[in-house]
């Protein structure tokens, strides 16, 4: 039985790194950094580009789909796409074409490769010792963090002049996310205010049946 999110934000970035380097990507823009640090990951989750870590008191924990998204959004910025373009893309995939993008090596592979950095991981609770719904998603913090600064290219070429613009992001429901520029970090206030306000608009998406099928049943 396969275990939920049973790897630290460590265990998580090795695993990401042993993934690309099984496999890696070609860098078609010399400023996206090859893996995301410890850093980088908190923010793509903050600006809801990653799912949310699944926490139980104050441990955090990660699964394969958040190793899977990584490793996708690596390779869609590789192609020369920035962060927005990266997360409408993530977004029209179901479970299959990430699989897919991700284009993961064997999981024995990975682990094997990651073990040598960080060591195993611990033995967790399975889906049968522990209910996947018990855990809460992780609160927003008060300010969201910068985004790590581009490692510049060594070449001749001229830095990018591109401005990204933070992008917001709010898991509503399953399959619902609300992705924003915004003009500022968001707080819980803000943050309990829009999921009370859309509420009825995820009520309405249910009923009509527009809301994607659960994970799990296109596999």
């Amino acid at each position: 039985m396969e275990p939920i999110a049973p790897w630290t934000l460590e265990e998580l970035s090795a695993r990401v790194s042993a993934a690309l380097g099984s496999a890696p990507v070609d860098q078609a823009n010399g400023q996206v950094t090859e893996v995301p640090n410890a850093r980088t990951i908190r923010y793509y989750a903050t600006i809801g580009l990653l799912e949310r870590p699944y926490t139980a008191g104050r441990s955090v924990r990660y699964g394969r789909r958040h190793l899977l998204q990584l490793v996708a959004i690596k390779r869609l910025q590789a192609r020369g796409l920035v962060l927005a373009d990266v997360q409408r893309e993530l977004g029209a995939l179901n479970d299959k074409k990430l699989e897919a993008l991700a284009a993961l090596p064997q999981d024995d592979e990975i682990a094997a490769l990651a073990a040598e950095v960080h060591g195993p991981s611990p033995k967790v609770e399975s889906r049968r010792e522990r209910s996947f719904w018990s855990a809460e998603p992780e609160a927003p913090s008060a300010a969201a963090p910068v985004a790590p600064s581009p490692t510049p290219a060594p070449t001749a070429s001229p830095p990018s002049t591109e401005t990204v613009v933070p992008v917001a992001g709010i898991h509503l429901a399953a399959g619902v996310t609300l992705s924003f520029p915004t003009a500022r970090p968001l707080g819980d206030d803000d943050v309990e205010a829009l999921r009370a306000a859309l509420g009825p608009v995820v009520d309405v998406l249910r009923a009509r049946g527009l809301l994607p099928e659960p994970e799990g049943d296109d596999r």
